[in-house]
């Protein structure tokens, strides 16, 4: 199974990057390219209490200047990020 978009991700993409919002395989091929910049790394850490909780993947995608939050373990592109000025009226 390939990756999946999130409904957040989706609506992010549309009103952050004001573009049609990419397939799968697109948002997937971005990440993999050689040009991306990985940030950090998808991984489950603990509370000091013992409470799980997922740090998720950072891509900053070069030529479209946007990063892109992966949870890498289920597979999802779960948001996306741009710089403020971008995506202001």
């Amino acid at each position: 199974m390939g990756l999946q978009l999130s409904r957040h991700f989706r609506e992010r993409w549309e009103e952050r990057v004001g573009e049609p919002v990419p397939s799968p395989e697109e948002v997937e091929k971005m990440v993999r390219r050689h040009d991306t910049r990985w940030l950090q790394k998808c991984r489950d850490l603990y509370t000091t209490r013992g409470r799980k909780y997922r740090v998720l993947a950072l891509y900053w995608i070069r030529d479209r200047n946007v990063v892109i939050k992966v949870d890498e373990k289920n597979d999802v592109a779960v948001s996306v990020m741009t710089r403020e000025e971008d995506h202001e009226s």
